[in-house]
């Protein structure tokens, strides 16, 4: 039975957790930066156990990393760890296509054009601001849920917030002029074909599309383009 004590706990570690989330993608704790807990616990309002909790579900959502003997501190964004997290994305949202163009319903693919369409239509008009990404995010997540894979979902949680830290720590350069203007929508209609195949060649193209960064002043490009759009359309023409 929860006592009030555990309820007081959950509450002090959910405060600490958000403010020390906050501090990280604003800038407040730098890249790198030791999180002293005793600093940390001042600075949420709470003891030091609650910082404590907080700081392994922040590591466990892969924007704070421990060492031993030297304590907690702010994952630095880099280009191998972009790299390793791209691949897992790949693996990640590759599969949740392969599942949902098996299974997905009329009224769900509704909804995914319709966030698809305004997504197309912001970035295209340069609008890739908070609202975007948001949106962003809502649609990827979406589409994770609807497989009912708790291991896809949480997998997928996990990438998003390295890319809330990676935007918050790097400036993200992509090449417009190579995106399909359809970018979000040739996912959608890849699901609509129920291939399989078609749709996992559909979502990597669109991850692939996002792998260029800047970072340290240098473009570094993580994919080859592929031309998964153009075989999308021969294979729908047949």
């Amino acid at each position: 039975m929860a006592t009030s004590y555990d309820y007081d706990f959950q509450s002090s570690s959910d405060r600490a957790y958000e403010i020390i989330y906050n501090m990280i993608l604003d800038g407040t704790l730098k890249p790198g930066e030791k999180l002293i807990r005793r600093k940390l616990a001042k600075q949420s309002g709470v003891s030091t156990i609650p910082v404590l909790e907080a700081l392994l579900r922040l590591e466990a959502d892969g924007i704070v990393e421990s060492m031993p003997y030297r304590g907690s501190r702010v994952i630095q964004v880099t280009h191998e760890k972009i790299m390793d997290w791209y691949a897992l994305r790949e693996a990640v949202e590759c599969q949740v296509a392969r599942i949902l163009a098996t299974k997905i319903r009329e009224h769900e693919l509704h909804d995914l054009y319709s966030l698809a369409h305004r997504l197309d239509k912001m970035e295209a008009a340069g609008q890739t601001d908070e609202e975007f990404w948001d949106l962003h995010y809502l649609m990827h997540q979406k589409m994770a849920e609807l497989t009912d894979r708790r291991s896809l979902i949480d997998a997928l949680t996990r990438i998003n917030f390295f890319h809330l830290l990676q935007r918050a720590q790097m400036v993200a350069t992509e090449h417009h002029n190579q995106i399909p203007s359809n970018n979000h929508e040739l996912i959608v209609d890849a699901l609509a074909s129920n291939d399989p195949r078609i749709a996992e060649d559909a979502m990597r193209e669109h991850i692939h599309h996002s792998g260029i960064y800047e970072i340290n002043g240098k473009k570094s490009k993580m994919y080859d383009e592929s031309p998964v759009s153009r075989k999308i359309k021969v294979n729908s023409d047949t």
